[in-house]
Protein backbone atom coordinates (compact mmCIF):
# COMPACT_ATOMS: atom_id res chain seq x y z
CA UNK A 1 0.00 0.00 0.00
CA UNK A 2 1.57 3.29 -1.12
CA UNK A 3 0.56 6.94 -0.89
CA UNK A 4 0.42 9.06 -4.02
CA UNK A 5 2.77 11.64 -2.54
CA UNK A 6 4.96 12.38 0.46
CA UNK A 7 2.33 14.71 1.94
CA UNK A 8 -0.65 12.96 3.46
CA UNK A 9 -3.92 14.09 1.93
CA UNK A 10 -6.45 15.90 4.03
CA UNK A 11 -9.37 13.54 3.44
CA UNK A 12 -11.81 15.85 5.18
CA UNK A 13 -11.75 18.32 2.27
CA UNK A 14 -13.17 15.78 -0.16
CA UNK A 15 -16.96 15.83 -0.32
CA UNK A 16 -17.50 12.30 -1.67
CA UNK A 17 -15.31 9.32 -2.37
CA UNK A 18 -14.42 8.67 -6.01
CA UNK A 19 -15.41 5.32 -7.44
CA UNK A 20 -12.92 2.50 -6.73
CA UNK A 21 -10.78 1.17 -9.55
CA UNK A 22 -13.01 -0.42 -12.19
CA UNK A 23 -10.96 -3.62 -11.92
CA UNK A 24 -12.16 -4.05 -8.34
CA UNK A 25 -15.60 -5.61 -8.40
CA UNK A 26 -17.91 -5.89 -5.41
CA UNK A 27 -19.24 -9.35 -4.60
CA UNK A 28 -23.02 -9.66 -4.56
CA UNK A 29 -22.96 -10.84 -0.94
CA UNK A 30 -20.95 -7.79 0.10
CA UNK A 31 -23.47 -5.58 -1.71
CA UNK A 32 -26.19 -6.70 0.70
CA UNK A 33 -24.75 -4.19 3.15
CA UNK A 34 -25.28 -0.48 2.46
CA UNK A 35 -22.31 1.78 1.82
CA UNK A 36 -20.87 3.80 4.67
CA UNK A 37 -21.99 7.41 4.85
CA UNK A 38 -19.66 10.26 3.94
CA UNK A 39 -18.64 11.06 7.53
CA UNK A 40 -18.01 7.40 8.39
CA UNK A 41 -15.98 6.94 5.21
CA UNK A 42 -13.87 10.05 5.88
CA UNK A 43 -13.13 8.79 9.39
CA UNK A 44 -12.08 5.40 8.01
CA UNK A 45 -9.89 7.05 5.36
CA UNK A 46 -8.20 9.22 7.99
CA UNK A 47 -7.54 6.15 10.15
CA UNK A 48 -5.99 4.29 7.21
CA UNK A 49 -3.79 7.30 6.40
CA UNK A 50 -2.63 7.43 10.03
CA UNK A 51 -2.29 3.73 10.82
CA UNK A 52 -2.33 1.84 7.55
CA UNK A 53 -4.75 -0.84 6.45
CA UNK A 54 -5.54 -2.82 9.61
CA UNK A 55 -7.39 -5.64 7.84
CA UNK A 56 -6.74 -7.12 4.42
CA UNK A 57 -9.30 -6.99 1.62
CA UNK A 58 -10.91 -10.42 1.16
CA UNK A 59 -11.64 -11.64 -2.36
CA UNK A 60 -13.88 -14.48 -3.52
CA UNK A 61 -14.62 -15.53 -7.09
CA UNK A 62 -12.66 -12.53 -8.37
CA UNK A 63 -14.67 -9.96 -6.42
CA UNK A 64 -14.43 -8.14 -3.07
CA UNK A 65 -16.23 -10.25 -0.47
CA UNK A 66 -15.14 -8.19 2.55
CA UNK A 67 -13.49 -4.80 2.68
CA UNK A 68 -15.42 -2.78 0.12
CA UNK A 69 -15.62 0.21 2.47
CA UNK A 70 -11.86 -0.02 3.04
CA UNK A 71 -11.36 0.00 -0.74
CA UNK A 72 -13.54 3.12 -0.99
CA UNK A 73 -11.68 4.77 1.90
CA UNK A 74 -8.31 4.10 0.27
CA UNK A 75 -9.61 5.58 -2.97
CA UNK A 76 -10.78 8.63 -1.03
CA UNK A 77 -7.38 9.05 0.62
CA UNK A 78 -5.45 8.55 -2.62
CA UNK A 79 -3.89 5.33 -1.40
CA UNK A 80 -3.00 2.71 -3.99
CA UNK A 81 -3.64 -0.87 -2.92
CA UNK A 82 -1.00 -3.50 -3.62
CA UNK A 83 -1.16 -7.27 -3.86
CA UNK A 84 -0.14 -7.60 -0.19
CA UNK A 85 -3.33 -5.78 0.82
CA UNK A 86 -5.51 -8.61 -0.51
CA UNK A 87 -6.21 -12.16 0.60
CA UNK A 88 -8.46 -14.87 -0.80
CA UNK A 89 -11.43 -16.30 1.05
CA UNK A 90 -10.70 -19.83 2.27
CA UNK A 91 -13.77 -21.85 1.33
CA UNK A 92 -14.45 -24.55 3.89
CA UNK A 93 -16.65 -26.40 1.45
CA UNK A 94 -19.66 -26.03 3.72
CA UNK A 95 -23.01 -24.98 2.27
CA UNK A 96 -23.30 -21.16 2.16
CA UNK A 97 -19.80 -20.74 3.64
CA UNK A 98 -19.17 -17.37 1.98
CA UNK A 99 -22.58 -16.09 3.02
CA UNK A 100 -22.10 -17.18 6.64
CA UNK A 101 -18.67 -15.53 6.67
CA UNK A 102 -19.99 -12.19 5.43
CA UNK A 103 -22.86 -12.22 7.92
CA UNK A 104 -20.62 -13.08 10.88
CA UNK A 105 -18.09 -10.31 10.23
CA UNK A 106 -20.63 -7.62 9.39
CA UNK A 107 -23.40 -8.37 11.87
CA UNK A 108 -22.04 -6.12 14.61
CA UNK A 109 -19.58 -4.05 12.60
CA UNK A 110 -21.86 -1.18 11.63
CA UNK A 111 -24.99 0.47 12.96
CA UNK A 112 -27.92 -0.08 10.61
CA UNK A 113 -31.32 1.54 10.60
CA UNK A 114 -34.48 -0.56 10.57
CA UNK A 115 -35.08 0.50 6.97
CA UNK A 116 -31.57 -0.55 5.90
CA UNK A 117 -32.05 -3.96 7.52
CA UNK A 118 -35.30 -4.46 5.62
CA UNK A 119 -33.64 -3.49 2.36
CA UNK A 120 -30.82 -5.96 3.02
CA UNK A 121 -33.28 -8.80 3.62
CA UNK A 122 -35.15 -7.90 0.43
CA UNK A 123 -31.86 -7.87 -1.51
CA UNK A 124 -30.93 -11.33 -0.23
CA UNK A 125 -34.37 -12.67 -1.08
CA UNK A 126 -33.93 -11.40 -4.64
CA UNK A 127 -30.35 -12.70 -4.79
CA UNK A 128 -31.52 -16.18 -3.75
CA UNK A 129 -34.29 -16.10 -6.33
CA UNK A 130 -37.08 -16.77 -3.83
CA UNK A 131 -40.45 -16.15 -5.45
CA UNK A 132 -44.08 -16.48 -4.27
CA UNK A 133 -45.84 -19.80 -4.73
CA UNK A 134 -44.88 -23.42 -4.28
CA UNK A 135 -41.76 -24.69 -6.05
CA UNK A 136 -41.73 -27.76 -8.25
CA UNK A 137 -40.99 -31.12 -6.66
CA UNK A 138 -37.52 -31.06 -8.22
CA UNK A 139 -36.72 -27.65 -6.69
CA UNK A 140 -38.34 -28.24 -3.29
CA UNK A 141 -35.12 -29.14 -1.49
CA UNK A 142 -33.17 -26.17 -2.82
CA UNK A 143 -36.11 -23.84 -2.13
CA UNK A 144 -36.28 -25.03 1.47
CA UNK A 145 -32.55 -24.44 1.94
CA UNK A 146 -32.83 -20.92 0.52
CA UNK A 147 -35.79 -20.21 2.78
CA UNK A 148 -33.80 -21.39 5.78
CA UNK A 149 -30.88 -19.18 4.80
CA UNK A 150 -33.16 -16.16 4.40
CA UNK A 151 -34.95 -16.87 7.69
CA UNK A 152 -31.66 -17.01 9.61
CA UNK A 153 -30.50 -13.77 8.02
CA UNK A 154 -33.78 -12.02 8.82
CA UNK A 155 -33.63 -13.29 12.40
CA UNK A 156 -30.08 -11.93 12.81
CA UNK A 157 -31.36 -8.53 11.61
CA UNK A 158 -34.59 -8.66 13.61
CA UNK A 159 -36.93 -8.24 10.63
CA UNK A 160 -40.04 -10.22 9.72
CA UNK A 161 -41.27 -11.84 6.51
CA UNK A 162 -44.28 -9.53 6.54
CA UNK A 163 -42.11 -6.40 6.67
CA UNK A 164 -39.95 -7.61 3.79
CA UNK A 165 -43.05 -8.39 1.72
CA UNK A 166 -44.37 -4.89 2.42
CA UNK A 167 -41.12 -3.35 1.22
CA UNK A 168 -41.27 -5.47 -1.95
CA UNK A 169 -44.82 -4.26 -2.52
CA UNK A 170 -43.69 -0.65 -2.11
CA UNK A 171 -40.81 -1.19 -4.56
CA UNK A 172 -43.20 -2.72 -7.09
CA UNK A 173 -45.44 0.34 -6.94
CA UNK A 174 -42.86 3.14 -6.90
CA UNK A 175 -39.13 3.22 -6.14
CA UNK A 176 -39.51 6.80 -4.93
CA UNK A 177 -41.73 5.46 -2.15
CA UNK A 178 -38.88 3.18 -1.11
CA UNK A 179 -36.56 6.18 -0.83
CA UNK A 180 -39.13 7.98 1.34
CA UNK A 181 -39.24 4.96 3.66
CA UNK A 182 -35.42 4.75 3.79
CA UNK A 183 -35.13 8.46 4.59
CA UNK A 184 -37.76 8.23 7.33
CA UNK A 185 -40.16 10.60 5.57
CA UNK A 186 -42.82 7.90 5.44
CA UNK A 187 -43.46 4.82 7.54
CA UNK A 188 -43.36 1.41 5.89
CA UNK A 189 -46.97 0.79 6.89
CA UNK A 190 -48.18 4.03 5.28
CA UNK A 191 -46.07 3.47 2.16
CA UNK A 192 -47.39 -0.08 1.82
CA UNK A 193 -51.00 1.14 1.97
CA UNK A 194 -50.26 3.76 -0.67
CA UNK A 195 -48.49 1.15 -2.81
CA UNK A 196 -51.45 -1.20 -2.54
CA UNK A 197 -53.78 1.51 -3.85
CA UNK A 198 -51.45 2.34 -6.73
CA UNK A 199 -51.06 -1.32 -7.72
CA UNK A 200 -54.81 -1.88 -7.52
CA UNK A 201 -55.42 1.19 -9.67
CA UNK A 202 -52.84 0.09 -12.20
CA UNK A 203 -54.33 -3.40 -12.42
CA UNK A 204 -57.81 -1.90 -12.88
CA UNK A 205 -56.54 0.28 -15.73
CA UNK A 206 -54.92 -2.71 -17.41
CA UNK A 207 -58.12 -4.74 -17.09
CA UNK A 208 -60.15 -1.88 -18.55
CA UNK A 209 -57.79 -1.58 -21.50
CA UNK A 210 -58.24 -5.29 -22.26
CA UNK A 211 -62.04 -4.99 -22.10
CA UNK A 212 -61.97 -1.86 -24.25
CA UNK A 213 -59.88 -3.65 -26.84
CA UNK A 214 -62.56 -6.34 -27.06
CA UNK A 215 -65.71 -4.22 -26.72
CA UNK A 216 -64.55 -1.19 -28.63
CA UNK A 217 -65.61 2.44 -28.30
CA UNK A 218 -69.11 1.67 -27.03
CA UNK A 219 -67.68 0.37 -23.77
CA UNK A 220 -65.47 3.42 -23.36
CA UNK A 221 -68.48 5.70 -23.87
CA UNK A 222 -70.50 3.79 -21.29
CA UNK A 223 -67.64 4.03 -18.78
CA UNK A 224 -67.33 7.78 -19.31
CA UNK A 225 -71.05 8.25 -18.58
CA UNK A 226 -70.63 6.39 -15.27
Amino acid sequence: MTKESENEKDVTVLERAPEPNENLLRHQLSALWPDAGDDELKALAADIVAHGLREKIVRHDGAILDGWQRVRACSLAGIELGSDDFTDFVDSGEECAAFNYVVSINQHRRHLTAEEKLEMAAKLKKHLGIKPGRPSAADAGMHQEKRRQLAEFQESLGVSDRSVERLEQVAKADLELVEEVKSGKKSLHKAAREAQKRIAGSEYDKAFEKVQAVCGKSFAAARSRN
